[in-house]
């Protein structure tokens, strides 16, 4: 609620307008075009699954026009500054978000077989990658990358801050390590190829990082 979104401007053939969504019910969004401020009159539903809804910003690259619906046209002068204003400190709903296949939660969103970055539970300056071996409400079952076995399979909340998006570790100038509990299963030359593989898979299939602004952040201390 409050996000901003890009959607058909009903009035106007292959245009579009920003919208502001009011309120969520499922995959059901209730849209209002901004210009109409605190008129309801002209607020409409619209489907995730099978609406043309987009990020700000997709109208702009992908050359399709940008223009206020024909009732509203005469109540600004320049719609250039109004988007200027309007758009100023909002918050663009994720193109994630609107993607019908990945679906429409955060849990629905975290797919077995996607990658994480788990830190140690004791030595939380250094992290491994894990594999999602299933995902229950959110609840997930995790195995350390290049592990062979599942006897060190361990359970934490998508939302836990040792839970973070591949590439977390490497900003935050943390060191990999395989953790103790599986690190004699190979020499640390086998665990570098393993680490550096998995780095390059987990572009393709990873946990989208805005998923993890909700998570409790852990303060210096």
């Amino acid at each position: 609620k409050g996000m901003k979104v890009e959607v058909p401007n009903k009035s106007e053939e292959d245009a579009y307008w920003v919208a502001s969504i009011l309120m969520t019910c499922g995959q059901l969004l209730r849209l209002r075009y901004d210009g109409y401020s605190d008129d309801s009159s002209a607020d409409f539903w619209c489907d995730i699954a099978t609406g043309d809804i987009h990020p700000i910003g997709w109208s702009a690259s992908n050359n399709k026009n940008l223009q206020p619906p024909q009732a509203i046209k005469d109540k600004q002068e320049d719609w250039t500054e109004f988007l200027m204003k309007t758009l100023q400190g909002s918050h663009s709903a994720p193109a994630y978000l609107l993607d019908a296949s990945t679906g429409v939660t955060p849990v629905d969103q975290i797919k077995t077989g996607m990658k994480v970055e788990i830190q140690h539970k004791l030595e939380p300056q250094n992290i491994w990658p894990a594999t999602i071996i299933e995902n229950v409400g959110g609840r997930l079952l995790l195995r350390h990358e290049g592990s062979l076995s599942a006897s060190c399979d361990f359970w934490l909340f998508y939302l836990h801050n040792r839970v973070h998006p591949v590439g977390w570790g490497q900003a935050e100038g943390l060191q990999y390590k395989p953790p103790s509990e599986v690190a004699s299963e190979h020499p640390q030359e086998e665990w570098d190829k393993t680490l550096k593989k998995t780095l390059e898979e987990a572009e393709k299939v990873t946990v989208p990082a805005d998923l993890f602004t909700e998570q409790y952040e852990v303060e210096e201390h």
